[in-house]
């Protein structure tokens, strides 16, 4: 799958920057507190004691604080991780469909598709987790252009041969006789880029929608023209990433 490839010229980049700048600042006002209230959540979570007298049920009272946030978030995120993600949906055949033809579908989609292409059950797993703490989540997908380093030994084998007479029917002939191998081994070092599309969850604290974004539990509430007018995920690169990303 190739990535479609976008060229601005310099008055195209002069026109769109000032707008850029205008829509960057209406989703940054329309998230509003948000920041605040997914930090004061996570302190919930992660039970951070806060130092103060308490004036009730008097003054001075013991600061006893239970993390009852953090365990009622893990428990429920055990128990849809055990009712969602640990069991595999049997696929029952159809009158359009033959058993040998649903075992195709099984095996490509929960052998292939939800372990090698996505890993399922860490998805899953972390969309809950989300969930859980901020009382939503978004899951995108991005164009993966990181580079992995690849180390592989190449192993060249030498025969190691050693001159021999032998008598055969009354004739005497050399011959190279096999003594052993002699192995170099040769580490070769290359960089491959993925170049294709990775589907994760998205940190909500970095994800600014536009105003007017249709919010619900329904398939109706996504980053979807035209549900959502837009949307930007910041991030930090540097210089040389940013290159990068340009070629």
């Amino acid at each position: 799958m190739a990535r479609p490839k976008i060229t601005l010229t310099d008055a195209n980049q002069e026109d769109l920057a000032p707008k850029l700048d205008t829509r960057t600042n209406e989703h940054t006002q329309y998230k509003g507190s948000w920041d605040q209230l997914h930090d004061k959540y996570w302190k919930y979570y992660l039970a951070k004691p806060s130092s103060q007298v308490k004036q009730w049920p008097f003054v001075g009272a013991c600061p006893f604080m239970s993390p009852m946030v953090t365990v009622a978030v893990d428990t429920l995120n055990s128990l849809y991780y055990d009712a969602m993600l640990s069991g595999r949906p049997q696929l029952i055949a159809t009158d359009t469909i033959n058993d040998s033809q649903i075992q195709l579908l099984d095996d490509f989609f929960f052998e292939f598709v939800w372990k090698k292409v996505v890993s399922l059950e860490r998805l899953g797993d972390s969309w809950n987790f989300e969930t859980l703490i901020d009382g939503t989540s978004t899951v995108s997908y991005r164009w993966n252009k990181d580079l992995t380093v690849i180390r592989q030994d190449e192993v060249e084998a030498n025969i190691k041969t050693s001159k021999t007479t032998r008598v055969v029917n009354g004739t005497e002939i050399e011959l190279d006789e096999i003594t052993g191998f002699d192995s170099t081994t040769t580490e070769v070092v290359r960089a491959e880029r993925a170049e294709r599309p990775i589907i994760d969850v998205i940190d909500m604290a970095r994800l600014f929608i536009a105003p007017g974004t249709k919010r619900s539990l329904d398939m109706e509430g996504s980053l979807q023209h035209p549900t959502c007018p837009g949307y930007f995920i910041e991030s930090y690169k540097s210089r040389e990433q940013a290159r990068v990303m340009r070629e």
